[in-house]
This record gives C-alpha cells, sequence and structure tokens, in this order.
C-alpha cells in the first residue's frame, strides 16, 4: 500500500517495509513486486529514476527460527521516465495462486494418453495503457511426453501449439478486441496433452511462460518478461494422490540439561490410487526432514493403514491399495530420534514417499518438501 518515504542524511529516499508473510519454499522462488507512482509534473531535467535494495537490506527467517539476511551485494534498478504514460505501458506477469502444486498427474492406463490438463495458471495486469495482448512465449520441459499446449482463459480456448523440440512455443492471440484495460488483470491458464510412459516409469515436465506482447493505446508494440513457471509435474499411469489429515511432533525439553529431545513424528495421510492398485511399504515408507541446530532426516513406518473403519494388513513387507478407494494411512517414527542444544524449536517436514504400480519396483517420491501444510514446528 501507499506510504510515506523517510530521507537518509544524503537526502536519498528510504522506506523500511515490515509485516511481510512471504513465504519461499524449500529450493524454490517467490516474487515480490515493488511499484512506484510518479506525480503526474516531474521537475526541469528529471527523466530517469532509480531504486534500489542495499546489502543485507532484505531480513527472513528460516524453519528453524534463524533470521538470514541478503541481498550479498547491492541491487540497484533504473527506468527512464516517458513523457505520456503509454510510452510507459507493460505487461505484469504473475504466478496465480489457483496454480497447480506438484502432483502426479494420470494417463489412461492403456495409451497414457492425457488431454487438456490444467498445470499453470498465470496473471497479466497491464500497467499504464490499455494493452491488447497479441502473443504469447513460453517453453514446456521434456517434450516427448508433452505433445501439445493450449492457452485458455476460462472455458475458451485461443490457441493450442506443438512444442518445438527446444520446448518452445508462440502462442496467438488473434481477436483484435482482446483488450486488458489499464491497472486491470486477466487470468490466463495453460492446459497440456501428454503420454505418460510405461509402468513404471515417472516422466517428469513443466510449463513456463517466457514474455507477453501487445500493443499500446497509440498503436506502439510493447513487449514484457512475464517468467511465471508451473510446479514440477509427474507424469504416470499409475500413482497416488495425497492429502493430509493430521501432523504431530513430540518434543520434550530437559532444563537440567538445556537439551531439547524428539521422540515421536506422526503424519496421517489420505491415499487414493489412480490407474490402478498401489503398494505400499511397511518400513521405511517414507522421510521426514527435521532440522533444530542441524538438519537431519528420518526414516518413518507405516504404523496403519484404514479404509473407512477396515484395518488393512499386509504380506510382511508391503500393503496394497486398490484404484480409486482413499485408504488412511499413519507414518510414524517413535524413538529418541533427535537431540538439539537449547529449548530449540524445531520443523519437520514430510518430504519422500515410496510406493509401488507393481509390487516389486518401488519410487521415491519427493514433492512435498515445499508445501506448509506438511511441516510442523515444536
Amino acid at each position: 500500500g501507499p506510504n510515506t518515504f523517510l530521507q537518509d542524511s544524503s537526502l536519498n529516499y528510504y522506506l523500511p517495509i515490515s509485516g511481510l508473510n512471504v513465504v519461499v519454499p524449500k529450493n524454490g522462488y517467490a516474487s515480490v513486486f515493488v511499484e512506484v507512482t510518479i506525480v503526474g509534473t516531474l521537475p526541469s531535467g528529471v527523466n530517469s529514476l532509480s531504486f534500489k535494495v542495499g546489502q543485507n537490506d532484505v531480513r527472513g527467517r528460516d524453519g528453524a527460527g534463524i533470521d538470514r539476511f541478503g541481498p550479498s551485494s547491492e541491487l540497484t534498478w533504473s527506468a527512464t521516465l516517458s513523457q505520456t504514460l503509454a510510452g510507459q505501458a507493460r505487461f505484469v506477469g504473475a504466478l496465480n495462486p489457483n496454480t497447480p502444486k506438484q502432483q502426479y498427474v494420470f494417463g489412461e492406463p492403456v495409451d497414457g494418453r492425457a488431454e487438456k490438463v490444467k498445470v499453470l495458471s498465470f496473471d497479466l495486469t497491464a500497467k499504464n495503457d490499455n494493452l491488447r495482448v497479441t502473443q504469447i512465449t513460453g517453453s514446456v520441459t521434456n517434450t516427448s511426453t508433452v505433445q501439445a499446449v493450449y492457452l485458455a482463459q476460462g472455458n475458451n480456448v485461443l490457441d493450442v501449439r506443438t512444442p518445438a523440440a527446444s520446448g518452445a512455443f508462440t502462442f496467438d492471440v488473434t481477436p483484435a478486441n482482446f483488450i486488458i484495460n489499464k491497472d486491470q488483470t486477466v487470468t490466463f491458464d495453460v492446459l497440456v496433452d501428454f503420454v505418460a510412459p510405461n509402468i513404471p516409469n515417472v516422466a517428469t515436465f513443466t510449463v513456463s511462460v517466457a514474455t507477453t506482447s501487445g500493443v499500446n493505446s497509440l498503436g506502439d508494440n510493447v513487449s514484457s518478461a512475464t517468467q511465471v513457471t508451473s510446479e514440477m509435474m509427474r507424469a504416470v499411469r499409475v500413482g497416488p494422490q495425497f492429502a493430509k489429515v493430521s501432523a504431530d511432533v513430540q518434543r520434550s525439553y530437559n532444563q537440567q540439561t538445556n537439551t531439547s529431545t524428539i521422540t515421536s513424528i506422526t503424519y496421517v495421510l489420505n491415499i487414493t490410487p489412480k490407474g490402478g492398485p498401489i503398494y505400499i511399504p511397511t518400513s521405511t515408507a517414507a522421510t521426514a526432514t527435521l532440522s533444530g541446530g542441524t538438519s537431519t532426516s528420518v526414516a518413518l513406518d507405516v504404523k496403519e493403514v484404514r479404509l473407512g473403519t477396515t484395518l488393512l494388513s499386509h504380506d510382511g513387507t508391503k500393503y496394497t491399495l486398490q484404484e480409486n478407494q482413499t485408504y488412511q494411512v499413519t507414518y510414524e517414527k517413535i524413538a529418541t530420534i533427535a537431540q538439539y542444544a537449547g529449548d530449540i524449536k524445531v520443523v519437520s517436514q514430510l518430504s519422500e514417499f515410496r510406493w509401488s504400480p507393481d509390487g516389486t519396483t518401488w519410487i521415491n517420491a519427493d514433492f512435498l518438501s515445499g508445501f506448509p501444510e506438511y511441516r510442523v514446528e515444536k
């Protein structure tokens, strides 16, 4: 929101911003946009502006509650001011919150095909002028799996492309009246056709949007970086879907020894097989990453599997979960798992699952490490 700037001893303007709640996922990124409003009449000779973030001016807090500072060196941006707002018109792209999370996506069990699967949602905002969209460029990884990409707005498909061998594609937005009004936002979806590999193989892919091109109200061409990327998708013919039921970590603090001890980790999940039955092992069935003063990985075993109120039995090494039925699976580790010096907050993040589509070949799925719903702090 709008704030009043302060001035330092050199009469440079600065603005402290606090109270943010931006979560950056492990091995991922988050985008923060800074917008500056220029007054209508500038002093004589003023034709540019600069903006900088000083070294260590950004503070964040990691999962263990430790403050971290960045950037390691000063970041500076400059801009030239135009006589008209239309001359400064641009598209601003941002990932839409409804973008699907990374997950298994399922092809037909026989041929592996799936059509028009939504993998990415992004927002385009027209800044400083009404802008007509003409082209959107992007790329996909693993074009042997992804055979077509679609640009859609709601239920309306605007264009469909076959990615080049390099993965690049260009959508043409042909309606001459497809205009985003000044400071308004339009949401687009990217859908894909893919072919999942033969069981038990898994094919990963992502879809990115790079640039948006269009025309401003003066008839000038405008091209802006959009730079949004989907989550990692895993194409399979048989696989699980997950949903968290509950999670708990037991931590005790000993004042005499000044140590925190972790004695149990428990995660309860709903698992629904798709495309066919799946198998989960009884031991070393999941992994939790534990962090306090240091980090460690903990293997979790399966305590029990339930279908409704029925307690399932295993064959000695694995459970069998049938397609399209939802099972409640309890993963746990009970022991003196870790000790940390001091009365320290401990974070447990569920990250990896082991499962099999045939009961013999095991797949390790590590795609929950960035999701806060699978994180516990005690």
